[in-house]
């Protein structure tokens, strides 16, 4: 009796080892998984980030004159969410730059829009043009006053008549300037506005023009007929 308590006992003993080694076994395997996937997760997102990182810094890098090859390749890789974040980002509004530039003047609208080469263009001309205005009102005056210390009474109505045709005509020149100015300000910037934002567009891939299309070809020579596929970039 006591030799098969003693078998009995045994076996449990072995039985419980064997499990416990298992359960060790598999515990270790685990966290083996555990460890190698949280060692390859980091890696993987940080490829992403350095693909968006790269994509943004193409971006950002020239302006206006961004390249748009560079961002295609860079933004191959990123999701359709990640463009669109990035085309939300650096968009510009064209309605903001018509409105600045044609009812505020000076390029503010370029200025706002980081768009610096026409900016300052519009803003020079625009200069100009208050300049000439200012120097025709104080031709006006010094007319005026020339005349008006001559002695003369018609000596100094008809000086003071030329004097005020002469800086009404280039006050009027200084507003046309002005107002010109203004008015191709804002169509030309709406429109490099817009050319920029489908350049951005087309380099995230994000063109919404893309289609494609199934047309029947006929053979008549070979009596043969098929399917020609047209995609539309």
């Amino acid at each position: 009796m006591k030799r098969v308590f003693i078998a009995l006992t045994t076996i449990c003993l072995l039985f419980a080892g064997t499990a416990f080694a298992q359960e060790a076994e598999a515990a270790v395997e685990s966290e083996a998984v555990i460890n190698e996937s949280s060692t390859e997760s980091p890696s993987v997102q940080a490829a992403e980030s350095s693909a968006y990182e790269a994509t943004e810094a193409a971006i950002k890098k020239n302006g206006l004159f961004f390249k748009k090859d560079t961002v295609f390749e860079n933004s191959m890789t990123l999701t359709l969410d990640e463009k669109n974040e990035l085309y939300d980002k650096y968009k510009k509004n064209p309605t903001l730059v018509g409105l600045l530039n044609g009812l505020v003047g000076f390029g503010v609208g370029s200025w706002v829009q980081k768009e610096f080469l026409p900016a300052a263009g519009f803003m020079t001309t625009e200069i100009i043009g208050w300049t000439i205005g200012i120097m025709g009102y104080f031709a006006i005056q010094d007319i005026s006053n020339s005349s008006a210390e001559s002695g003369s009474v018609a000596g100094g109505i008809i000086g003071g008549f030329a004097g005020a045709i002469v800086g009404a005509a280039i006050i009027v020149i200084g507003g046309i300037v002005v107002i010109a100015s203004r008015l191709v300000s804002a169509g030309v910037c709406v429109g490099i506005t817009n050319g920029y934002n489908a350049k951005l567009r087309t380099a995230l891939g994000l063109n919404e023009q893309q289609e494609i299309t199934l047309l029947p070809v006929i053979d008549p020579y070979e009596n043969k007929a098929g399917l020609m596929v047209s995609l539309k970039l």
